[in-house]
């Protein structure tokens, strides 16, 4: 039923199957599925190139994990199966329940480049963690050994080479200490988004859609755009809601953070008191300072990607390799994750 209902694909080997239709041991709706997912095995064998997903064996274990990257084998016996929820749809667990929307087209666009949309669906229950409390959420969701879970967060990197940001730290330190000190059943993973947050993922173009009148938002593009041709891989570090504040960043004695963003922002420093004498003054009236473009850019960009198709989406991605690859990249944990097939039966 994971299957009918289109919460997740069912798939075995042909002649395992075949012996389970012969069998006809199984209610009509049943029996019916099952043929469907025999003929179509030639189809699935296009996208199963991928190491994460459960699988049923007939020992009576209780749970097996092997993790190898971001690839993920749970192999479960049909008692977890029969006890547990696992064949509910996924949860998918989000700083920001709104976020998730944006996060199921980049699942979608990643099929779509993949040429597979057609034939597979992005499908999950969407849960907010509210910020910090997502590390509590997710922890919970492990040691309740119930339901899959996939938890996505930003890593809050403020230059290339930072370490993760509180959320994302916590996040793994608690994914670790649950593998390392609990015997119980997990069925969790996460993905951390290696830029500062998701709206470092949206394409320029996109963004100067949604400037939509306001100066704050234009001026702070106009230094975007000519950020992006002189240092492409700063605008993923760049913090798109709040702007640049150099003095900021000058005055906080982190040599890395200040060393990466004199570098990137060298062509807008050619009067920087801080590059002529040494020093980085209060009453310099030459300092990059520029508002972002507000909390709220977040939403009014989901409102503009939702009225795209995945393929106009993805032919605005082409026109930055850089982006497209982290649209890729993301996409891919959440395809092995979230896929499912297109729903047979609406409850």
């Amino acid at each position: 039923m994971a299957q009918f209902y289109g919460n997740h694909f069912f798939i075995s080997d042909r002649s395992t199957l075949k012996r389970l239709i012969d069998s006809q041991s199984f209610s009509e709706k049943t029996q019916a599925q099952l043929l469907d997912v025999y003929n179509k095995l030639p189809q699935y064998g296009l996208f199963i190139e991928f190491e994460t997903y459960v699988e049923v064996v007939g020992q009576d274990v209780a749970c097996k994990v092997s993790n190898n990257g971001s690839d993920c084998i749970i192999r479960v016996s049909p008692k977890i199966i029969m006890n547990s929820r696992i064949t509910e749809r996924v949860v998918f667990l989000a700083e920001n329940i709104r976020d998730t929307r944006l996060y199921k087209r980049i699942g979608q666009v990643f099929l779509k480049q993949k040429r597979l949309l057609s034939l597979i669906n992005i499908n999950f229950d969407a849960v907010g963690g509210g910020g910090s409390c997502i590390s509590e959420q997710y922890q919970s969701y492990l040691t309740e050994g119930q339901k899959l879970c996939f938890c996505l967060v930003d890593s809050d990197k403020k230059y290339a080479k930072d370490s993760l940001g509180g959320t994302a730290s916590r996040l793994c330190q608690i994914h670790e200490n649950h593998i390392r000190n609990s015997e119980s059943d997990y069925f969790c993973s996460y993905y951390i988004i290696p830029i500062r947050e998701i709206e470092n993922m949206v394409p320029t173009s996109i963004l100067f859609e949604v400037v939509d009148g306001n100066e704050q938002r234009r001026v702070f593009m106009n230094l975007f755009e000519q950020l992006e041709r002189t240092s492409p891989k700063a605008r993923f570090y760049i913090d798109i809601k709040n702007g640049v504040n150099l003095r900021d960043i000058m005055v906080s004695n982190n040599k890395p953070e200040i060393d990466y963003w004199l570098q990137q922002l060298r062509p807008f420093l050619d009067k920087c008191n801080y590059l002529k004498w040494g020093e980085c003054r209060d009453d310099c009236s030459f300092c990059v300072i520029i508002s972002g473009m507000g909390e709220n850019i977040l939403p009014n960009v989901i409102d503009k990607f939702q009225i795209m198709t995945p393929q106009k989406i993805l032919e605005t991605l082409s026109r930055n390799p850089l982006v497209l690859e982290q649209w890729m990249k993301t996409g891919e944990n959440i395809f092995q994750w979230c896929c499912c097939p297109y729903p047979r039966y609406a409850n």
